[in-house]
């Protein structure tokens, strides 16, 4: 395997869903790791729920044109949304919530933390990678003026890497620093996101319906393993996720069995093979849910 190859395995740049992709020379002293930089473009279910510890000797850049979908720091929650963009620093352990099946439209920069050498609290980049306690200010809202130029400066790179220039990897590299200068700026100004705190209860109850969705007999279950009263689960669930209990975990099941069908699974297998245990019931909620039967989804 080639260093290049080497590196773009340990990046995860996957070039089914990414639309461009560039891998750049880092012109500083201090850093022999290249820069990397991806647009996505797929869809993704529900379903797929994605726990991260960021441990790779990188800082990521998120920056989100279209998707709904969220990402959890502790208890922290940010929402993503147009134009934001979603610092994450080595070490910083995040959760990747999905709340309905999505289009993504999304771009992604790596920074190599020895491209930042020995900082010492002077550096215009310190304070967003490293002056920052888990799940504070972590999502950076640009004003208008300025998400315009970045998403401007994102679509100059994708002509870079697509037009084949010979100096495409230093214009790569001088917009991506200018990219990193925008959402500095706009970090300085106290434009980051609030952060919204769920409940440690409600973050429990989350995570064992993402494990066990599958096999759960009820809600009650869900209730007894946090330990606290269904009236209050629903409460939470209502006041923090905009769907009770139910609703949310019929969902995942929903987009399951999608998940299934679109692999070849017959009707019997993703009904069963997604929680549910009567053929009539999952009928009549897979089509109250996409709006079609699961014969018509298969079929499509």
């Amino acid at each position: 395997m080639s260093k290049l190859e080497e590196i773009k395995k340990n990046h995860g740049i996957d070039k089914s869903i990414a639309s461009s992709h560039a891998l750049v020379y880092s012109y500083t002293k201090h850093a022999k790791s290249p820069i990397t930089f991806a647009h996505y473009t797929h869809e993704h279910t529900i379903s797929s729920r994605v726990m991260y510890n960021k441990n790779n000797d990188h800082c990521s850049l998120f920056i989100f044109q279209t998707g709904k979908f969220g990402f959890i720091f502790d208890n922290a929650v940010y929402n993503s949304s147009y134009g934001n963009a979603l610092i994450i620093r080595n070490n910083e352990k995040y959760t990747a919530c999905f709340y309905t099946d999505s289009y993504l439209d999304y771009y992604e920069i790596q920074i190599p933390l020895e491209f930042f050498g020995d900082y010492n609290g002077t550096d215009m980049f310190y304070s967003l990678f490293y002056e920052r306690e888990n799940g504070e200010r972590n999502m950076v809202s640009l004003d208008r003026f300025n998400c315009d130029v970045m998403m401007s400066k994102l679509r100059e790179i994708e002509n870079v890497i697509n037009s084949q220039n010979s100096n495409a990897d230093i214009l790569v590299y001088a917009h991506i620093i200018q990219i990193m200068g925008i959402i500095h700026s706009q970090y300085n100004l106290n434009r980051s996101m609030p952060v919204i705190k769920i409940p440690q209860k409600l973050k429990t109850a989350v995570d064992y319906i993402h494990q066990n969705y599958l096999t759960l007999i009820g809600v009650d279950e869900v209730s007894h393993h946090c330990n606290i009263t269904g009236t209050y689960l629903a409460r939470m669930f209502k006041d923090f996720m905009l769907c009770t209990p139910n609703e949310y975990i019929t969902n995942l099941r929903i987009s399951h069995a999608k998940y299934l069908l679109s692999n070849g699974k017959s009707l019997t297998d993703a009904c069963f093979g997604s929680g549910f245990s009567n053929y009539t019931y999952f009928i009549t909620k897979f089509k109250s849910v996409t709006g079609i039967t699961p014969s018509k989804f298969k079929k499509k």
